[in-house]
């Protein structure tokens, strides 16, 4: 019999940085407290970009069946979070504020906070990861041409940082995007999946097994047992 995904999540309510209360989900797995945690941002806001996307639900099922709480946020405009679309700034207010909810959370370790980024996600997730103390590794899930032009900020970044892009996705140059990752502060590393696009449709399998790994090892998480 096929089983259907139950973790322990409900429905939460936070604050940007900017004072704008956001609507999200926090899921905590089985397992004893405390819990690594992981901050999922989804794509672009007005590209119908939100929390339910298949790429943000499949990563933080993922990484539920691992035993790394998530949570999971729609940026500002968005579903029921107040507030409306800014380019960029007041989405990473958003995402400050939803770090700073779930690092402050019952059952979560604050010492084991992550952070995961889909598209402009990604983006978003380069913009407040350099010189944040709260986080311990990042992953950026096809980042785009535009995360690359605002990445010089990782260079403050010491924690693991991995990147995984589809071989077919248009949105960014393979060439620079590796050479930008070779560039940035160890641990740093690419994984370049073949014969997938940007969405991800239909590989969502190898992407959550993939990003599960990275941060299991981040956090030292073994899976299967108790954090």
């Amino acid at each position: 019999m096929t089983q259907t995904w139950q973790p322990r999540s409900q429905p939460v309510t936070l604050n940007s940085a900017d004072g704008l209360f956001l609507e999200g989900v926090l899921t905590l797995p089985e397992g004893t407290e405390p819990f690594a945690g992981v901050l999922m941002c989804h794509p672009h806001p007005q590209q119908s970009g939100n929390m339910r996307n298949n790429v943000v639900e499949g990563v933080c099922r993922a990484l539920d069946a691992v035993g790394i709480a998530t949570l999971r946020f729609n940026f500002r405009g968005v579903g029921g979070s107040q507030g409306q679309y800014s380019g960029g700034p007041g989405e990473q207010d958003d995402a400050l504020g939803a770090l700073t909810f779930l690092s402050s959370s019952p059952g979560i370790d604050p010492a084991r906070v992550g952070m995961a980024g889909y598209s402009f996600g990604s983006r978003i997730t380069v913009g407040i990861a350099s010189g944040q103390t709260k986080l311990r590794a990042v992953a950026f899930i096809a980042p785009t041409t535009s995360t690359i032009a605002e990445g010089a900020a990782l260079a403050g970044f010491g924690g693991p940082k991995f990147f995984i892009s589809g071989s077919r996705d248009r949105a960014v140059d393979h060439e620079e995007l590796r050479r930008f990752v070779g560039d940035l502060p160890e641990p740093s590393e690419l994984y370049v999946a073949p014969d997938i696009d940007h969405f991800w449709w239909g590989a969502e399998a190898l992407l959550r097994e993939t990003i599960a790994k990275f941060f299991t090892r981040a956090f030292d998480v073994k899976p299967g047992s108790s954090p």
